[in-house]
């Protein structure tokens, strides 16, 4: 596995691929936790020890584009996500 990243790696400098092992049935990957159980797997919203909750207000002076994010990232995102899965 390790050889296949090292590969991966190699076709584009500018964008680099990790991996993550499993560890104690926990996986995590893009914003999501997953959790293996005796029936399958569930997901739930992971965050980071570093996620401070912080966002941009609406009413700042910030582009519309950089507000829009954690909106999309809260709401959008898995909402879209958790109509695939089902």
């Amino acid at each position: 596995m390790d050889k296949f990243f090292q590969n991966l790696n190699k076709v584009r400098s500018s964008v680099s691929s990790s991996k993550q092992v499993e560890a104690d049935g926990l996986l995590t990957y893009l914003d999501v936790l997953l959790t293996k159980n005796e029936t399958g797997i569930e997901t739930t919203v992971y965050r980071k020890n570093t996620h401070t909750g912080l966002y941009n207000k609406w009413e700042s002076l910030s582009p519309l584009q950089y507000k829009k994010v954690p909106y999309e990232a809260c709401y959008i995102v898995p909402t879209k996500f958790a109509a695939h899965t089902n």
